[in-house]
């Protein structure tokens, strides 16, 4: 009897234990969240940090053109820009370029997330704040002018409560839209919006969720701004013509009047009857002309493009729909380039053979082909058509079709620039001292070269690949004139041959003459890092391409080179 009254009291003692050390637990853990609280408590100040505007990367329209192989590389401007023509009178063609801003999308700094450009907001320009609780309810607005944020009254908020942040501008330094509200009695995020926006507002929208601000210090809050309209800035170029730009009435569309923006997303519900965006150019009387950039408000894949009054010297064109079935993508920043091309032809430029396609002038033969000396056929291929080999950004060949070895001027170990041949950008190239092209000739860019393959039909003479056949070529026939033709002979290349993994060192012994007969390759000026942009035409199609494996090894091949004139 006395054991079992022992062990039920020793029982009772471990009972009673456990509940006392759960209860202290219990007080330390809420003591430790208290004290978290308490710091994290107080009043809290919040300060904007505006790191900039952004703009948003384009979608693919689908309508590139020029096919790309399956596995293959290309840039994403490439991909990404969109192309078409129309006539313009019996002597000219007009070619539109629309391509985004930047090759590369960029990362915003604050946002983490692509963009094609983020750049600064010009000082004077006002933008709104908009507080809301964590469950949505509003709290508070600030109204800040990039520049003299310090102007604007303090904004406080409650220490260790999460937050959400909008914040809002439409490009102004005198304009900011009030927010509606749909309920004025119970404020919330979801019924918060901007009502009746202009089609012309350069809209910009940053929302920010849960973020928890500390009390008694100073809270930063990066704010990117992202633009929701489409921004177009449009080049017309009429130099060919060697007249000046008069008169320049054009319009993109469609584009909607208005837009109604909801707080809690930012994206602008286009309002109105659609109509047309008016192109603005502020200076005429020039072989060149650049508008101010146009805001298109409209998310469409069958935008137009319309001349409604163009004067070009002697030239008029009125009611044309120059480019049809464009892709604009809200938010997304593009250059819209238009340019007169006189008719293709044969010609002599600067003491060369040339012909004239898609507005560019091309030698119509490789570089250092003995059939320049001898003034034979362009479009009869023989060896002496094939010309000298050269490596990236190299000014000497360093062999010649039927060489067996590289010659001296053979790079082993030295890695050119990316700049090595243009100094300038693809748009505008500037030839540089290494270029080995004649004086008034260059290497071409990624974009010229596409261009050829664009403006042209490609067509193989008889193609037999082995290496001893001197004859197999690519025909490009001019889509405008059937009689106007250029010739590429399937020289092959010359490859090193990596000695061992991660040395890059390519002694002459080293290299392997390979693939004449089987493909043809030819330089451009363009590289991303290592990933060299070339011509390759082939028996079953013409790229504009690159290896896209960012292998040192590219910049030291050797291909030969196709003039085109500066």
């Amino acid at each position: 009897m006395k054991r079992k009254m022992f062990t039920y009291k020793m029982s009772h003692t471990v009972k009673v234990s456990a509940v006392l050390f759960s209860i202290l637990f219990a007080a330390g853990s809420c003591r430790t969240n208290d004290e978290e609280r308490i710091g994290l408590g107080g009043a809290a100040t919040v300060k904007v940090n505006l790191l900039g505007e952004s703009f948003g990367a384009p979608k693919n329209s689908g309508k590139k053109q020029g096919a790309v192989a399956m596995g293959e590389r290309v840039g994403m401007q490439q991909e990404l820009t969109q192309y078409d023509e129309a006539r313009f009178n019996a002597d000219y063609t007009l070619v539109a370029e629309l391509s985004p801003v930047s090759v590369e999308p960029a990362l915003a700094k604050a946002s983490k997330r692509a963009s094609t450009e983020t750049q600064d907001l010009n000082p004077g320009i006002r933008y709104k704040l908009v507080i809301y609780k964590a469950s949505g309810e509003y709290v508070t607005e600030r109204d800040y002018v990039r520049g003299s944020e310090a102007s604007a009254a303090e904004l406080k908020l409650d220490g260790g409560q999460n937050y959400t942040f909008v914040a809002y501008s439409i490009g102004s330094p005198t304009d900011l839209p009030a927010i509606t509200f749909a309920d004025a009695q119970a404020k919330t995020l979801a019924t918060s919006s901007l009502s009746a926006l202009q089609g012309t507002a350069d809209f910009s929208y940053f929302r920010k969720d849960n973020m928890l601000v500390e009390g008694n210090t100073v809270n930063l809050l990066d704010i990117v701004l992202d633009h929701k309209f489409s921004s177009i800035t449009t080049t017309i170029d009429a130099t060919a013509t060697g007249y000046n730009i008069t008169a320049a009435d054009a319009n993109l569309a469609p584009h909607f009047p208005t837009a109604t923006v909801q707080l809690a997303d930012g994206i602008p519900l286009s309002s109105g009857q659609p109509g047309a965006a008016a192109i603005s150019f502020p200076t005429l009387n020039q072989a060149m002309v650049t508008s101010t950039p146009t805001l298109v408000n409209a998310s469409t894949n069958t935008g137009t493009l319309n001349l409604s009054n163009f004067v070009i010297g002697p030239l008029t064109q009125s009611n044309q729909v120059a480019f049809s079935n464009l892709n604009f993508t809200p938010g997304a920043k593009y250059k819209l380039s238009l340019r007169l091309n006189p008719k293709d032809a044969y010609l002599d430029h600067n003491g060369q053979k040339a012909v004239r396609i898609n507005g560019l002038v091309w030698m119509r033969y490789n570089l250092g082909a003995p059939a320049i000396q001898t003034n034979a056929d362009p479009d009869v291929i023989t060896n002496n058509s094939f010309g000298d080999y050269y490596q990236f950004g190299g000014k000497d060949p360093v062999a010649s079709v039927l060489s067996t070895s590289v010659n001296a001027n053979w790079n082993a170990s030295t890695v050119r620039p990316d700049n090595a041949w243009n100094s300038g950008t693809e748009m505008a190239p500037v030839k540089t001292a290494n270029d080995p092209c004649p004086s008034g000739f260059r290497i071409p860019t990624r974009r010229e070269a596409q261009l050829l393959v664009d403006g042209t039909v490609a067509s193989n003479l008889p193609w037999f690949p082995f290496p001893a056949n001197y004859t197999d070529s690519k025909t490009l026939t001019s889509k405008r004139n059937k009689s106007v033709k250029m010739t590429l002979p399937a020289t092959g290349d010359i490859t090193p041959k990596l000695i061992s993994a991660g040395v890059y060192n390519f002694p002459p012994a080293s290299v392997i003459f390979g693939n004449r007969g089987r493909y043809g390759f030819y330089h451009t000026s363009y590289t991303e890092q290592n990933n060299t942009y070339h011509i390759r035409a082939s028996t079953s199609d013409i790229l504009v391409r690159t290896e896209g494996n960012n292998d040192l090894i590219n910049k030291f091949k050797a291909y030969p080179i196709r003039c085109v004139a500066e």
